[in-house]
């Protein structure tokens, strides 16, 4: 008879309080601004954040997110999502830094960290949403099965470049690019 395989759980995860503190954090907005905002000036902390990010390299950006526990996190995301439904001023700037932070697995790696009605609502008069660094959530239909839909929903790659963001606007500046070569020709 064989030995059975010896299943190895992952080790827990240290308080946060125990956890070496990433250099990185340094200039992080404080964790209760993005809850607090009674005491805490929302724009300020937006504009502190937008700083920190714009200079971090994205090894920092990770490991700030390794660091902060999956509710502050969640706090920080849940910020800039409400930032895009109240604050009008800062609604582009607000896109801009969830885009970022969505594109680091570190960032939105957790049960619910990321709420993904939020996040499309926050984006929803762009016609643009973030790349996320996880898959679109598969959705079964009635008539196959979750496997099914799972792998249907996936997207197809080659080896061609896809830039999705902008792929409308590409398509509409040479539409018009060739346009104008035609009416100097003529």
């Amino acid at each position: 008879a064989l030995p059975s395989p010896v299943v190895m759980s992952p080790r827990p995860r240290l308080p946060q309080a125990l956890r070496e503190r990433p250099q990185a954090l340094r200039d992080f907005p404080p964790i209760e601004a993005f809850t607090d905002w009674g005491r805490y000036d929302a724009g300020d902390t937006l504009k502190s954040l937008r700083r920190w990010a714009r200079y971090a390299q994205p090894w920092d950006l990770s490991a700030v997110a390794d660091w902060l526990e999956e509710e502050q996190r969640k706090d920080v995301i849940k910020f800039l999502t409400r930032i895009c439904e109240e604050r009008r001023l800062y609604r582009a700037q607000s896109r801009e830094l969830l885009t970022q932070l969505l594109s680091i697995k570190e960032w939105v790696t957790g049960e619910s960290v990321v709420d993904e009605d939020a996040i499309a609502e926050s984006f929803y008069h762009t016609g643009v949403a973030p790349m996320y660094a996880w898959p679109p959530t598969p959705v079964a239909s009635p008539n196959r099965s979750m496997t099914e839909s799972s792998a249907t929903s996936l997207p197809e790659f080659s080896d061609d470049l896809k830039f999705w963001p902008n792929q409308g606007a590409s398509k509409s500046y040479g539409a018009s690019m060739a346009a104008a070569g035609s009416l100097s020709k003529a």
